[in-house]
């Protein structure tokens, strides 16, 4: 779909007709199809200068060009201005009437733009164009344009992995022969801000798009390549994968400062979420605790920094074919890595008993942490069963007599770690204690 309007400014006008593009002889080509020459609107008409009859001589200014913008078959982008209303040529047959217009074509070196920010790409256009127009003799008075904000720029991708909060839609708009004019909407993406800039996860495929965007400032690359690390790390915490990059790209103001593919073949998927999935693509809670996420990793620091190690050890003991006493071993071990920071003192004067280690090992952590202890307490029950029990030998506990025992041990002490880590982000929403039970929720919320 082509879209033309005066170079003087208006609206955009859809031009509804196929369109290509060619390059010949140093002249970009593009060429006009509307079928019949009864297709082509008045207002078509008057701005090419097409009336059917003979055209003469024209007398144009400035104010007859038009702005042309359209979308190559490869998916490009071209804007051309001052665009001349007289085609260059035009033929027909007994259905179909072409009309070409052409512009000069200025041609890029093959290698050393990339490292060019906007601004030298844009005086290295200029200049060129001056070139021309001296060969050619025009004298073209040149408007100085608004500076563009230099930004950062960010993209990743992270493959085999689908975006499962989509709140978003992109629009689509497409010309049917029958049904004429279709319009559709499809939820594929989510935007918000983070620590002063825009970011945008947009599925693609069966793989999830990164992008952040944010003004330059006083914070170094550095800082500003943590916070988009650090949106990549919520993608991966709500998603239950390691979030690793298939491709990265770092621009700043339009030079690129790093760009590379890696191959990754297995991104260990976790079977369990910190929401479940329905609750993730329809709930609040799904978008609420991305972003309590997002700006969590964001801001770094060592608490940040344990628990991006905790989820990379979850996520390993999710490699296929790993046992699944491992698997649970390393909850248990990860639990207790989570509480450890906040338990009680010791009793003085006495050996501690079975209700002190319950006590300062766990109840008194939960609740300093403003959480519940009654959900909690099934949590330590099931690992009181298999921590010992696999951290010595390896050898099962009598009292689980049942393949099912563990997979409900395995759903609750996940269920506690997201529960556990999401409180310490900020999240202030509802979480599963234990998906595989279907189990009620826990309320986040510290005013409950």
């Amino acid at each position: 779909m082509v879209h033309v309007r005066p170079e003087s400014g208006g609206e955009w006008m859809v031009i509804e007709y196929p369109c290509w593009m060619t390059s010949e002889e140093g002249n970009m080509q593009v060429h006009f199809r509307p079928g019949h020459r009864d297709a082509l609107t008045d207002a078509v008409k008057d701005m090419f200068k097409l009336d059917g009859g003979d055209q003469g001589v024209f007398m144009i200014s400035a104010e007859d060009c038009f702005e042309v913008s359209a979308r190559t078959a490869t998916g490009v982008h071209v804007l051309l201005r001052w665009v001349s209303p007289v085609p260059d040529s035009q033929w027909s047959t007994n259905f179909v009437l072409s009309v070409a217009t052409g512009f000069t074509q200025l041609d890029f070196p093959a290698t050393g733009m990339e490292q060019l920010t906007l601004p030298e790409v844009d005086a290295y256009l200029r200049e060129r164009q001056r070139n021309w127009d001296a060969v050619c003799g025009v004298e073209r008075e040149e408007a100085e344009a608004p500076a563009k904000p230099v930004r950062d720029w960010f993209k990743a991708i992270v493959p085999g992995v689908k975006l499962l909060i989509e709140r978003q839609a992109t629009k689509t708009v497409e010309q049917h022969p029958f049904y004429g004019e279709l319009e559709s909407l499809r939820r594929s993406c989510f935007v918000g801000e983070v620590l002063g800039g825009e970011f945008c996860l947009e599925n693609k495929g069966g793989d999830i798009q990164v992008i952040y965007q944010r003004e330059v400032d006083e914070l170094s690359e550095a800082e500003v390549r943590r916070i988009f690390d650090g949106v990549l790390d919520a993608v991966g915490f709500v998603h239950g994968c390691h979030p690793w990059a298939g491709s990265y790209e770092h621009y700043l103001h339009g030079k690129v400062l790093e760009r590379w593919i890696k191959p990754q073949r297995n991104l260990q998927k976790d079977p369990l979420l910190p929401i479940a999935r329905g609750r993730m693509c329809h709930a609040k809670d799904g978008c609420d605790l991305f972003m309590r996420a997002a700006e969590f990793f964001a801001g770094g620091g060592s608490e940040a920094e344990y628990l991006r190690r905790s989820l990379w050890l979850m996520r390993s003991a999710c490699v296929k074919g790993t046992a699944f006493p491992v698997r649970l071993l390393t909850l248990c071990s990860i639990l207790e890595g989570l509480v450890k920071p906040y338990r009680g003192r010791k009793p003085e004067g006495r050996k501690m008993t079975k209700q002190d280690h319950l006590q300062v090992r766990w109840q008194e952590p939960v609740e300093a942490l403003g959480l519940s202890w009654e959900w909690f307490a099934p949590v330590v029950e099931s690992y009181n069963i298999f921590r010992g029990h696999l951290a010595h030998g390896f050898d099962p506990d009598p009292r689980t007599r049942e393949f099912g025992e563990e997979l409900n041990a395995y759903s609750r002490i996940s269920a506690a770690i997201y529960i556990l880590m999401a409180k310490r982000m900020g999240f202030t929403g509802k979480l599963e204690r234990s998906q595989m039970e279907g189990k009620d929720l826990v309320d986040l919320d510290d005013n409950r």
